[in-house]
């Protein structure tokens, strides 16, 4: 076989090898199996928001005996736990609402086998997770980009390209994200990510998270 037509062949079978290799885009039906809120692994959960500091403190030393004193646990499913959020306080920085380790979120936990007497526990509000997809932006009365509601739909590697240029640079190794097939297009999943890592709050980057907070 000439030399060319090996490399022309050895070409194609990497790329069909990568193909194989590369991991499935997520389908349509994967999206109503998402947990709009979960709490990430090793998250310390405090039964009262009176042990916040000591629990901390025992967390940071590693010390399991000192934790369990207070009453207080880590989260250990790597996957994370599914919560339903109950009290969502938030901190007001120039009138724009902003998480705050200072104020704990109230929320009831739905582990793997939970028991219908589960009592609702307090965590920090940064461990909290969800789910973002990119938004068709808008522009306001006075000129400026304004987060929109409709999902964007893309072509192909369009989505990739909206990550790298959307997203805050010194947040992107925080968000996982995959690209699935749609209605003839292309979109994207960002997540699971803590909320506030997602700037939910933000005009900017245009997106909307899957996770809604309850009336404040």
């Amino acid at each position: 076989m000439p030399q060319v037509q090996i490399r022309f062949f050895l070409f194609w079978l990497a790329i069909i090898c990568g193909l194989l290799i590369a991991s499935p885009p997520a389908r349509a039906s994967e999206l109503a199996k998402l947990l709009p809120w979960s709490v990430r692994y090793s998250a310390i959960l405090w039964p009262s928001a009176f042990e916040m500091k000591e629990a901390k403190a025992a967390a940071r030393a590693r010390d399991a005996g000192w934790l369990n004193k207070t009453g207080c646990f880590q989260q250990r499913n790597e996957d994370g736990v599914e919560v339903v959020l109950i009290d969502t306080p938030l901190a007001h920085t120039s009138g724009i609402p902003r998480l705050s380790s200072e104020l704990l979120w109230r929320v009831r936990l739905y582990p793997p086998g939970f028991s219908d007497d589960q009592a609702p526990v307090y965590v920090d509000p940064w461990d909290v997770q969800t789910y973002a997809v990119p938004t068709v932006p808008f522009a306001s009365k006075a000129g400026f980009e304004m987060r929109g509601d409709k999902e964007m739909t893309f072509k192909t590697a369009a989505a990739e390209h909206w990550f790298d240029r959307d997203i805050f640079e010194g947040s992107k190794r925080f968000i996982s994200h995959r690209v699935y097939a749609e209605d003839g297009g292309f979109k994207l999943l960002m997540g699971p990510v803590s909320y506030a890592i997602l700037n939910c709050n933000d005009l900017t980057p245009s997106l909307s998270c899957i996770g809604r907070l309850p009336s404040q």
